[in-house]
């Protein structure tokens, strides 16, 4: 139930509020609004699972991976941004590139951190193992996850 919620109605909030910013004509402006948007999207998941009052040590892996998808999202969006300079058309054209990739790298972050959050779940609660967060919450998992939601972004 919690897993459905998450994913079919909280992420895609804010992958629409991402692809908005995305959007935004002024050149480079929606990377710095995407990445609060993003912590702010994990925490929202992680507080439907319970797990809001998890460690300092798990928010700060989530957040470090969110703040590291910065640089894809200025990367990937750099032409776009840089089209966002051109009066009138490259607004559009660049506001265009910039949401969808603001959009895809946020559903991305949201389905991989519902994906953990439930993984972590499970194991705590139905299987009742004594699992630290770290196990599932670390910098490397957190990213081989994400990938895997990217690439399905990607197809």
């Amino acid at each position: 139930q919690k897993r459905s919620t998450a994913r079919k109605s909280v992420v895609p909030k804010y992958v629409a509020v991402a692809a908005t910013t995305g959007a935004i004509p002024i050149p480079f402006a929606d990377a710095t609004i995407l990445v609060p948007l993003q912590v702010t999207m994990t925490m929202h998941v992680m507080r439907i699972f319970g797990l809001d009052r998890v460690s300092g040590a798990v928010k700060q892996a989530v957040s470090s991976t969110v703040v590291s998808q910065l640089g894809r999202l200025v990367a990937s969006t750099l032409t776009a941004n840089l089209a966002k300079l051109i009066p009138v058309a490259g607004q559009y054209v660049g506001g265009a590139g910039s949401a969808s990739v603001a959009a895809a790298l946020t559903s991305a972050m949201g389905y991989a951190v519902c994906e953990l959050c439930y993984r972590y779940a499970y194991a705590v609660m139905i299987e009742r193992r004594d699992l630290p967060v770290d196990d599932i919450f670390n910098p490397e998992t957190i990213m081989e996850v994400y990938r895997k939601f990217a690439d399905k972004n990607k197809k």
